[in-house]
């Protein structure tokens, strides 16, 4: 691990004047799937079992809840639970859940609910020399990166090569095992988390590090970031059997989509609220069932505190009225 994180040090000077351009990758929504199939037919049923089982795994953060007994009944009954059909690639559609009904059979079920709000993870990957591999050298580690972060419902974020402005690097921080500099570069992309490869022979090998700490990963690419998920969604997870209470929000000053599409992303990003669901559109009002751990005075609080969030709602009153500030 040592010399890793010496050839990781040699590169660090590199690394930091990386530019931070990057585009930020699309938020996951974990009651999204996309399976095989098209959205103008009749999906079989075996279909939307399949995506829901890949909604469990994300809501969950469990690998197992796709086979787990447990679940068998919500399985048994996932056609009820389907909100949305949209096209993705040819002979492909992304069946969207309904997370408001999904959560509370989630919970009855005994399992344990993983927060919406998923950090990003900025990969590091590094050749033995000590240069950024370029993304067709590592295709492989790539391709198996990506392909674990959708099963799980997180994002990744890799560094690009424009100009940027420099940090000083600390190279003898690196080499005692400190990835406080390259935790800034993360930072400088939005990242929370930092996923680093360093290539030996004709491996990679992993560590991590950030708010999850886990030091060298085991085996794969794909393995490495299951790992590091799995101790995201430990972190991050609702206790089974932890209880949600369902709020009504009323959006006010809602005149179009980019207004309603800014008003729901704000109720997202807010600590206690694990899911946003349509429920009625009056004029300039739509009305949202919001899913949260805590209650009404919870949520009129979280809001309170929210930027360019204005809320008109009284202690105590069972529905909540709140606009964005102009």
């Amino acid at each position: 691990m040592a010399a890793r994180l010496r050839t990781a040090g040699a590169a660090l000077a590199v690394l930091l004047s990386l530019p931070v351009c990057a585009a930020a990758p699309a938020a996951v929504n974990p009651y999204e799937a996309t399976v095989a199939g098209e959205p103008s037919g009749e999906l079989r049923t075996a279909t939307i079992v399949e995506a829901l089982k890949q909604v469990a795994v994300r809501a969950t953060g469990r690998r197992a809840a796709a086979t787990d007994p447990a679940l068998a009944g919500l399985y048994a009954g996932a056609r009820q639970y389907v909100q949305t059909l949209t096209p993705a690639s040819p002979g492909q559609v992304t069946v969207g859940f309904d997370a408001a009904a999904v959560e509370p059979a989630l919970a009855r079920a005994g399992q344990p609910l993983w927060n919406g709000e998923r950090p990003l993870t900025l990969v590091v990957l590094l050749a033995a020399n000590g240069q950024l591999l370029e993304a067709g050298s590592a295709a492989e580690p790539r391709r198996q990166l990506e392909h674990a972060a959708a099963a799980r419902g997180v994002a990744l974020v890799y560094p690009t090569r424009a100009a940027s402005e420099q940090l000083a690097p600390r190279l003898e921080d690196v080499r005692r095992g400190e990835l406080a500099p390259l935790l800034e570069l993360a930072h400088r992309y939005g990242a929370e988390e930092l996923l680093l490869g360093t290539q030996a022979g004709s491996e990679l090998h992993y560590a991590a590090a950030g708010r999850v700490a886990l030091g060298q990963l085991p085996g794969s690419a794909e393995d490495a970031l299951h790992a590091l998920v799995d101790r995201y969604a430990a972190d991050g997870a609702l206790a089974p059997g932890t209880a949600l209470s369902a709020v009504v929000v009323e959006l006010h000053g809602i005149n179009d989509a980019r207004a309603y599409a800014g008003a729901r992303r704000a109720l997202e990003a807010l600590g206690p609220v694990r899911s946003v669901s349509f429920t009625e559109a009056d004029h300039d009002v739509v009305r949202v069932a919001v899913t949260l751990r805590g209650s009404a005075d919870a949520l009129r609080r979280a809001l309170s505190q929210a930027p360019h969030v204005l809320v008109d709602s009284a202690p105590g009153a069972e529905t909540i009225r709140m606009r964005l500030a102009p």
